[in-house]
């Protein structure tokens, strides 16, 4: 996986007689490439370790890219690439007296 984030914040303070307000917001942007590289070919499960001295799997689990199976292939052409952005904006007001 690939993460790249960037953030962003940003206050703006008001003080009168009486209150003292804040606004502000805060960003986070990111932008995921998942490529999911790991295991490539496949997974054996075993229930114990007799039971892999014997070549004797519980679970075979298989994953294979027809287009192209190398590790060079799937790292430049990724499976899942998406962007998230959380984005929020606050305030906040206060009397000095309390």
């Amino acid at each position: 996986m690939h993460q790249k984030t960037t953030e962003f914040t940003d206050n703006l303070t008001r003080t009168t007689k009486n209150n003292t307000f804040t606004f502000g917001t805060h960003n986070e942007f990111y932008d995921i490439t998942y490529n999911f590289v790991n295991a490539r070919n496949g997974r054996d499960a075993f229930k114990s370790v007799a039971d892999f001295l014997a070549d004797n799997p519980s679970r075979v689990r298989a994953n294979y890219n027809y287009t192209n199976n190398s590790r060079d292939y799937i790292l430049a052409n990724p499976s899942a690439k998406f962007k998230v952005n959380l984005l929020s904006l606050y305030g906040r007001g206060r009397d000095p007296g309390n």
